[in-house]
């Protein structure tokens, strides 16, 4: 486990993806970008912050330094247990993240219009529920508290479609 600190730090940068992801979230819902370059730009903020969370939670390849959820346990085995199913919604968002946004792919060339809609209500709703479950199971003395309140926000609200 790392160190107390270490962690409480990483909670902020935690707290950080979190805070645009919310942000980015509302700014599609409510569709208030008139620029089609900037609403462009928007989404994929959204979606390098869904990214980042989904590999907070359900790594595939971890880099040494990335910061898990895992690392929140005295045995990382107990979030790998406690933690539910990725589910199909962050599998999928991921897979396709990765291939027409965080990378430069062949996949990309073969795109329709259709690849470029996203269900950012839902990924946002999925991604806060899986972070609620790690909030809670993991001790509380390690979670900057501006992350906790955020996320109890954030499940409150719905945000409308």
């Amino acid at each position: 486990m790392k160190a107390k600190t270490q962690l409480i730090d990483a909670s902020a940068a935690l707290y950080y993806e979190v805070l645009v992801l919310e942000a980015t979230a509302k700014a599609l819902s409510s569709q208030t970008v008139d620029d089609p370059l900037q609403a462009r730009a928007v989404i994929e903020s959204f979606l390098i912050h869904s990214r980042n969370l989904i590999d907070f939670m359900y790594p595939t390849k971890p880099e040494k330094d990335d910061i898990l959820a895992q690392d929140f346990f005295l045995d990382p085995g107990d979030w790998l247990r406690q933690r539910e199913a990725e589910g199909a919604i962050l599998q999928t968002s991921k897979r396709r993240i990765n291939k027409l946004l965080s990378h430069l792919t062949y996949t990309r060339l073969k795109t329709s219009s259709e690849d470029s809609k996203w269900d950012s209500v839902g990924l946002r709703d999925e991604i806060v529920l899986k972070l609620r479950v790690f909030l809670k199971h993991v001790s509380g003395d390690l979670i900057d508290e501006r992350l906790r309140n955020l996320l109890e926000k954030m499940a409150d609200e719905t945000i409308r479609r």
